[in-house]
């Protein structure tokens, strides 16, 4: 397992070892996207496109999933699956918002 480029446990109270709660882990996970940006070294204007497609896609990240991303790599799929680009704002011909 990668090192984490911060102490998972270090947001909740518990004995070393011991995992967070789901309720710990929930409360917190990471909501914005420039903080995520920030704990794993991205570039700032990858942070800024990603704020921006927050508003129609909101990210959250509980901190134990972050840790297992790659500080510094934007395309790590676990990010990926997570963080809100730009792309997914464009309009496509031939898809809906709503394909029901």
């Amino acid at each position: 397992m990668p090192t984490a480029p911060y102490s998972v446990n270090s947001a909740f109270p518990r004995p070393a070892g011991e995992p967070p709660t789901w309720r710990q882990a929930i409360k917190a996970a990471v909501r914005d996207p420039a903080e995520l940006c920030r704990r794993l070294r991205l570039p700032a204007s990858f942070a800024q496109s990603a704020v921006r497609a927050s508003e129609q896609f909101p990210l959250f990240a509980p901190l134990e999933y972050v840790a297992r991303m790659k500080p510094g790599d934007p395309s790590d799929p676990l990010l990926r699956q997570v963080l809100p680009v730009s792309d997914e704002c464009e309009a496509i011909e031939g898809f809906l918002a709503d394909p029901v």
